[in-house]
């Protein structure tokens, strides 16, 4: 689905998804581990990154960033926009990937590409931008933020890679079948 076409990107469908997408990241940024003062183990990435992957790099920042400021304000009574950057990448980075590595390949390929997608994507958005963003907050220096967060960062990273690879196999169920009318 992912269209340049500004009908295809306003389009019902598209805006539908995106409140699903922000929904589920809303919903699955309470199911967390906290695994130390700076670092939690979540999930609520995994539709960030498939919004990123079937919308478009901007629908994704979009919806990265609406499901984190909406999340931020449940939980903790409001938004810091700093802190925003990271979920808004997180959501572009996979858009960019997606439209980069369009082309059809073999199933390993696809894996590889989804694999490659997660790590960058977490190490541009989470490991460095998100890091220096929450030093700048608590006035921690950034590399001793960075690699108190590196350990929940790599251990999530196995799952998002498993179910968004495997949650992407329905990109064209959701979005390509046409329905059938009885």
């Amino acid at each position: 689905m992912n269209s340049t076409n500004p009908r295809k990107f306003f389009s019902t469908r598209a805006i539908v998804a995106a409140a699903m997408f922000i929904a589920m990241a809303v919903v699955l940024s309470y199911v967390k581990i906290d695994l130390a003062a700076t670092s939690r183990l979540s999930l609520k990435y995994v539709p960030v990154f498939l919004s990123g992957m079937w919308l478009g790099p901007v629908w994704g920042g979009i919806i990265g960033g609406v499901s984190d400021i909406i999340a931020a304000t449940l939980q903790y009574g409001g938004p810091t926009p700093l802190l925003s950057i990271a979920p808004i990448l997180t959501g572009v980075l996979p858009g960019l990937f997606a439209l980069l590595w369009a082309q059809p390949g073999k199933e390993w390929q696809k894996v590889l590409r989804v694999a490659v997608m997660v790590v960058l994507t977490n190490l541009l958005a989470s490991a460095l931008v998100g890091s220096w963003a929450q030093g700048v907050i608590s006035g921690t220096p950034f590399w001793p933020m960075a690699v108190s967060r590196l350990p929940a960062i790599a251990v999530r990273t196995l799952p998002e890679v498993v179910l968004v690879y495997m949650l992407s196999k329905l990109e064209r169920v959701i979005f390509e079948q046409d329905v059938k009318k009885s």
